[in-house]
């Protein structure tokens, strides 16, 4: 039997021409507050660039528990959408990859409409 549901394998990933990733960056960046569409408008400018979590705080003003919490609750909704994680944690930094940042700004631009 084949599991139809997306979040028991997330492991599509965020690249521009896939079906329905358009939509999916749309509705995931609509779900998420004003804090987690900075960060990730802040990562997309600077994509495949890793930034450490303190300095994005610092430039977006605001906690790093806050950073902490968009992230956890970013990634949570790819994952519910059968994503890999649009924000990526690693031990340097955070960061989106170039293939997402593509489609993380599209989705904060159709995400305002």
């Amino acid at each position: 039997m084949i599991d139809e549901n997306p979040a028991n394998d997330p492991t599509r990933e965020w690249i521009t021409g896939r079906p329905d990733v358009a939509f999916d960056a749309r509705a995931l960046l609509r779900k998420v507050d004003s804090n987690g569409q900075g960060l990730v408008r802040y990562l997309a400018e600077r994509a495949g660039q890793p930034v450490a979590t303190h300095t994005i705080a610092t430039d977006l003003a605001v906690s790093t528990q806050s950073i902490e919490d968009c992230l956890a609750w970013i990634n949570k909704l790819a994952e519910a959408l059968g994503y890999v994680p649009l924000v990526i944690w690693s031990d340097v930094g955070l960061l989106i990859t170039t293939d997402a940042a593509v489609v993380a700004r599209q989705g904060l631009i159709d995400a305002q409409r």
